[in-house]
């Protein structure tokens, strides 16, 4: 589907309305380029084909969610993904990991299998432990720095809190 300056204008107000646009906008300007494989995790409530797409605009950008009403690129579960291993240039997992309530680790070490040498896996989630996000919808369940580095043991995180109530992680593999 071509990005028509409409589809673009949309998703650039759909994004301006969360407060981590802007930081995932710098992110995109980084990676994005031609040749570059991007998988968006978990596309629901964002602008058809995914809220990012107009991030990656010289990148082959591909989503995945759990419900095909949604009209990803494909269809599955983070936690088994339908990919071959190291073929995506970055995965981001934006807003989503909170919604994966058992066995989330499965669904980080998913992200991490099927990122290239060299790869970046980019994770944006509300942090556990902040008042702010008790009232959040269920099923919903806060992110800690924990989970993600109990999940990759080993593996070079880089953590950032631009926000009181969001945790930021960057995974190079």
């Amino acid at each position: 589907m071509e990005l028509t300056p409409e589809i673009i204008k949309n998703m650039k107000r759909n994004a301006s309305l969360r407060s981590w646009s802007g930081r995932l906008e710098q992110l995109g300007a980084k990676y994005n380029r031609i040749g570059a494989r991007i998988l968006d995790i978990g596309i629901a409530g964002d602008v058809y084909p995914g809220g990012h797409a107009y991030i990656f605009p010289d990148s082959t950008y591909e989503t995945l969610d759990i419900d095909g009403q949604f009209n990803p690129t494909y269809t599955g579960d983070a936690r088994e993904m339908p990919f071959s291993d190291e073929i995506y240039d970055v995965v981001l997992f934006v807003c989503t990991l909170e919604h994966i309530i058992e066995d989330r680790d499965k669904a980080i070490k998913e992200c991490y299998r099927v990122l290239k040498p060299g790869g970046t896996l980019i994770i944006i989630a509300p942090e556990a432990g902040n008042e702010k996000n008790r009232f959040e919808e269920k099923p919903f369940e806060p992110v800690t720095s924990d989970e993600i580095v109990l999940a990759l043991p080993g593996k070079s995180i880089r953590f950032s809190h631009p926000e009181e109530y969001m945790i930021y992680a960057q995974i190079i593999k």
